[in-house]
């Protein structure tokens, strides 16, 4: 499958090989019988924010556009925005925040204790032995 690579990968070239996949995989892995309707690549929602396009069942189908890669030590010293130097908070407060990169509880414990442990979040500083893992506010 990749020995006819076009020599430009423009927006043309990936749609069109995108489309050539498709088929490629639809010929390979056929639909079980007595599945839903086979839909056509034209049958599909426009890209774009939001484009809806109703299904064979009568529903919308909705696209939704992945937002671009949110930031992690942006989230966590929004969380410590307004508080002074030397404030602590603990990782659950820092998840359960409301920042301009995550809803309240929509970031996972996990990654803001990673981003703490690497230590690298300017102005913000991993409280040593601290349970459960809290973070001080330096500047």
């Amino acid at each position: 499958m990749n020995r006819s690579l076009p020599a430009q990968w423009d927006e043309e070239a990936v749609l069109a090989r995108a489309e050539h996949l498709a088929e490629a995989f639809c010929q390979r892995w056929q639909r079980p019988e007595g599945g839903a309707p086979a839909l056509s690549v034209a049958d599909l929602p426009a890209p774009g924010l939001g484009a809806q396009k109703i299904t064979p069942a009568g529903r919308p189908a909705t696209v939704t556009v992945p937002r671009a890669r949110r930031d992690v030590a942006r989230h966590i010293r929004e969380a410590f925005a307004g508080l002074s130097a030397g404030s602590v908070l603990t990782v659950a407060q820092m998840v359960a925040a409301r920042t301009s990169q995550y809803g309240a509880g929509e970031i996972s414990a996990g990654a803001v204790a990673a981003r703490l442990r690497a230590d690298n979040v300017p102005g913000i500083r991993a409280v040593p032995g601290s349970s459960p893992l809290s973070a001080r506010k330096i500047t």
